[in-house]
């Protein structure tokens, strides 16, 4: 799984390279239900698609940032392992959708907020 987050990143990171300034990169931590701490890097090129990498029941996410009607939404790369992260401001929220025929979303962590750091 390590192996396909670096994958993804290697292909898209020289899109947030090629900027002139280099990307804006942020990292934020969100305590989530049940004291569940959600360690999440976002990547934000000037002129490319926002990324995420999350830490979420012990494996390493890659993210991409789809169109949401409020806030962000940030979709695994992994399409057989697809977490969802959700982000409103300081609030976030998890969920994760199998892929086989249910094609539905699971709630994997609710009440997530950042932590101050």
């Amino acid at each position: 799984m390590r192996a396909l987050v670096v994958s993804c990143l290697l292909m898209i990171l020289p899109i947030a390279v090629s900027a002139q300034d280099g990307p804006d990169v942020t990292s934020l931590s969100y305590l989530c239900e049940r004291n569940v701490m959600v360690p999440v890097t976002f990547i934000n090129p000037s002129d490319g698609p926002a990324l995420a990498v999350m830490q979420v029941e012990g494996k390493q996410v890659a993210l991409r940032a789809l169109h949401s009607a409020s806030g962000v939404r940030y979709v695994a790369f992994d399409e057989q392992d697809s977490y969802r992260l959700y982000t409103k401001g300081d609030e976030a929220f998890v969920m994760h959708m199998a892929a086989d025929h249910t094609a539905e979303e699971v709630w994997i962590l609710r009440d997530c907020a950042v932590v101050d750091q």
